[in-house]
């Protein structure tokens, strides 16, 4: 009991209990308050993009149509380049011909199937995935080369497009739409499908959703909702 209030002392031990859960509390908040902080920054930022400057002559021989650069470009930056699988550089930006609704410039690349069977036929259009390039969709296409014309391309803030930002699909389809208004545009294939990995599957669905131009959709290992 306290001599002059006549009231009783809490236990040394109690106050250090309600101390250490006060401490905990606090750290806890800390803590958690940081890592949707940081992890809010890194969808919007990728901390480790690929950075692969391969390209379909590079790494499989194939024949190519750069879409919205100069496809001389690419010479020069792989005489440059040691290791092309840790490039210094993307590639030469993206220009003005393929142009997102809000304004974002997109390349890619056209890639004739090994068939022969012209621009008009079937076309698959591959959408990478988080933090990924169109060089990353390279295995992807391998199995798919000889019988369907190929398009891959950078979504914003990846490979040679521009853009700072990464919304995981959100405004992503604005770069799957304005290229496949190119591609309806310079090629008129019969047939469009879609084939999209991780984040590239869901700009897919936000696309396919609402335009009947692509009659088919293949995903892999793509998210059923954010969380």
């Amino acid at each position: 009991m306290h001599p002059m209030t006549g009231q009783l002392r809490q236990p040394l031990w109690s106050r250090l209990v309600r101390w250490v859960l006060v401490v905990a509390v606090v750290a806890a908040i800390g803590y958690f308050g940081y890592m949707g902080w940081e992890g809010s920054a890194q969808l919007v930022h990728p901390p480790h993009p690929n950075t692969s400057c391969q390209t379909p002559g590079s790494l499989k021989g194939w024949q190519y149509e750069a879409i919205n650069y100069d496809r001389a470009a690419d010479d020069a930056l792989h005489a440059q380049e040691a290791d092309l699988n840790d490039c210094a550089s993307p590639g030469a930006p993206a220009g003005t011909d393929v142009v997102a609704s809000d304004g974002i410039k997109v390349a890619g690349w056209w890639i004739p199937a090994a068939a022969g069977i012209g621009p008009k036929g079937p076309t698959v259009v591959l959408v990478h995935g988080y933090g990924d390039n169109k060089s990353g969709m390279l295995p992807y296409a391998s199995f798919l080369h000889d019988r369907y014309n190929l398009l891959r391309f950078d979504l914003r803030n990846g490979g040679q497009s521009s853009g700072d930002k990464t919304t995981q699909g959100i405004e992503e389809r604005r770069d799957l739409e304005a290229m496949l208004d190119w591609l309806v545009r310079t090629k008129a294939p019969q047939k469009i499908v879609a084939f999209g990995q991780s984040m590239g599957g869901q700009t897919s669905i936000n696309v396919v959703a609402h335009d009947q131009r692509v009659v088919a959709l293949i995903l892999d290992s793509t998210h059923d909702r954010l969380a």
